[in-house]
């Protein structure tokens, strides 16, 4: 009997262990997949490099594509390519007041997901990631001067402007009124972290990043963000003034989200601006 108590004893014991290496196995089996899994989630934000020279990053979340060369970015629907809008950026100079820098050419330096464009006194960078393209310059030592620190760039592209009411961001839009790029979260702050006063100036096609910078540690980081519109919608008739008014629904089919409803107003079915107002259900 005590024979066997032992036998039965050692089958138990050798049956734990193997559930004990099976569940380690399979926990280590989990982590080698969400490595990877994030891994290639990562990778997919990363610049690659073209032929001519510049560098490439898809962004899906926002179905955006960046290209950085060293004279600046361009971005562009991720799908349809430049066949269907385009805006760029290009550093022209910075300062303040009537002391300007000039930008020497810079060198362009990428690791993953990060492009520099690496000058003499600022650095300009990109960081391409899920919630957007993430815009940076760091301006090293203070500009001699009066007046607010300003970085001073060239847009291109055939855009319509529209200023937020807090000056820290801009929209994009097309010449048909459709929006497809947020120039937004402007923030600058100095070298032991501390928020400066910033806001944007639109000229034409010149935007200026303009940050109160009296009392700040240098070297400063001025960082805005570039986004897509999080969601858009198109009428399905020509001067219709579809989106001339715009108000939430509620809840209506009791999904959890809210919805919204968006009039057309001069919309013709069958009479002359009789109207038309569209309902879109919210979603995750």
């Amino acid at each position: 009997m005590k024979a066997a108590g032992r036998v039965s004893f050692s089958i138990m014991a050798c049956l734990a262990l193997v559930l004990i290496v099976t569940a380690s196995a399979a926990a280590e089996s989990d982590s080698w997949r969400e490595d990877i899994t994030r891994q290639i989630a990562e990778e997919e934000y990363h610049f690659s490099a073209r032929t001519d020279g510049s560098w490439s990053a898809p962004n899906r979340a926002h179905r955006l594509r960046s290209v950085v060369d060293d004279s600046g970015i361009r971005i562009e629907d991720r799908v349809a390519g430049d066949q269907e809008w385009q805006w760029g950026w290009q550093l022209a100079w910075w300062g303040r007041g009537a002391e300007r820098i000039t930008p020497d050419q810079p060198v362009l330096h990428v690791d993953g997901a990060r492009a520099e464009l690496l000058g003499n006194g600022l650095d300009e960078w990109y960081i391409n990631r899920e919630d957007g393209l993430e815009q940076g310059f760091t301006v090293h030592q203070r500009p001699a001067g009066d007046g607010p620190m300003v970085v001073s760039g060239r847009m291109s592209g055939n855009f319509r402007v529209t200023m937020h009411s807090d000056r820290r961001g801009i929209d994009l839009r097309t010449p048909a009124g459709v929006t497809v790029l947020h120039y937004s979260h402007l923030a600058a702050f100095d070298a032991l972290d501390e928020a400066l006063a910033c806001r944007l100036e639109v000229d034409g096609f010149e935007l200026r990043l303009v940050v109160v910078d009296h009392d700040a540690v240098y070297p400063i980081t001025i960082d805005p963000l570039l986004s897509s519109a999080s969601w858009t919608a198109d009428g399905t008739q020509g001067s219709a003034a579809f989106g001339a008014t715009v108000a939430t629904a509620g809840d209506i089919d009791g999904d959890g989200y809210a919805d919204i409803l968006i009039g057309a107003s001069d919309f013709d079915n069958g009479q002359s601006n009789e109207g038309r107002v569209y309902l879109y259900r919210g979603s995750a």
